[in-house]
């Protein structure tokens, strides 16, 4: 893939190895893959009243970072389901199990056991679909979170630039970095002009 790929429902992103990728949808939200991740975009669904996105996440590591709380994620594991709404920022690795550990906000765990809503600093590892919700305290921070707090230190930079401003915002997370190679400008015709 490369950058700026547009991707559509049905697709499939995987990373091989110590790979990582990026995918931003278009309510503003993130979702972050880690090491060999395969996640399937089964649902992508938007109106006036929000958006629903339905992720089939079957290997590796993903962490979602969910914007505006009119957007609905689902994340179907093999083990359980995870569902989250906005602000929220959550990290689920499938891979010998399930693990979920709630960054920012909340997320609800839905499987064999019943539902168990999670909050900011809550962790539950499942080895099978019949093991218990037995929530604890997370794991100090690896190398992905690392890589995903970096990213969302440099989204946080670009919200408050320039181009917010003059660009409609269904279309403003395609230019995060118009204002990193060009400048803004007032035109008495076109009003705000981008300069490469």
């Amino acid at each position: 893939a490369t950058g700026n790929l547009p991707i559509r429902q049905g697709a499939q992103i995987s990373t091989v190895g110590p790979a990582r990728a990026e995918i931003a949808f278009d309510d503003g939200s993130r979702m972050r893959l880690g090491q060999d991740a395969l996640v399937t975009l089964k649902t992508l669904y938007s109106d006036k009243d929000g958006e629903y996105t339905q992720l089939a996440h079957r290997t590796g590591t993903l962490d979602l970072k969910i914007r505006h709380d009119r957007s609905v994620y689902e994340v179907d594991t093999p083990l359980v389901s995870v569902d989250g709404t906005g602000p929220s920022r959550f990290r689920v690795d499938a891979d010998g199990g399930v693990r979920v550990a709630v960054h920012d906000g909340q997320c609800t765990v839905n499987g064999d056991q019943g539902n168990k809503t999670l909050v900011a600093g809550d962790y539950l590892a499942l080895r099978n679909a019949s093991d218990p919700y037995d929530v604890s305290g997370q794991a100090p921070n690896d190398s992905f979170d690392d890589w995903t707090a970096t990213l969302d230190s440099e989204q946080n930079r670009v919200a408050q630039s320039p181009h917010r401003r003059y660009i409609p915002r269904n279309v403003g997370f395609s230019g995060d970095t118009l204002d990193d190679y060009g400048t803004w400008r007032s035109d008495p015709t076109y009003k705000e002009v981008w300069y490469p």
